[in-house]
Order: structure tokens, then C-alpha cells, then sequence
């Protein structure tokens, strides 16, 4: 979550702060990538990451439940 604020940050304010919403996706470009797919890339990896903890938090509550145990990995 930190990369993505400090990302979205640094399109805001680098090289001058932005003046329009529209700048961003001319800021968020790479090469010859559009910065809407660069953006929708990042919101992407970021809510994978966010689903793999989720779906691994769950799997461990239920292992625990198994074991009757609240000690986690053990």
C-alpha cells in the first residue's frame, strides 16, 4: 500500500504538481505503454496481492479451527 501511495504521489507532484486529473495518465505513461494501462496494471498487481493475503488469512483461521488451536503456524 506504501508503493502505491508513494507511486500515485510522485505522479502528482513530479515534475511540477499536476494542474488537471488529465495529466496523469500523460505522467503515468511508459515508452509506448498508455498510462491508463499502466494504472490499471498497478491497480491490478496491487489487488492480487490484497486477495492472495485474504484467501491466506482464511486458510490459516480454518486450520486453526481445526486444530482447536490459536497458536498460528504451529
Amino acid at each position: 500500500m506504501i508503493h502505491a501511495v508513494a507511486y500515485y504521489g510522485k505522479l502528482a507532484i513530479h515534475p511540477t504538481p499536476l494542474t488537471s486529473l488529465a495529466d496523469i495518465w500523460e505522467r503515468a505513461a511508459i515508452g509506448p505503454i498508455p498510462g491508463g494501462w499502466v494504472v490499471a496494471a498497478g491497480v491490478l498487481f496491487h489487488t492480487s496481492w490484497l486477495m492472495f493475503a485474504l484467501v491466506t488469512q482464511r486458510i490459516e483461521i480454518a486450520s486453526r479451527r481445526e486444530r482447536h488451536s490459536l497458536i498460528a503456524m504451529g
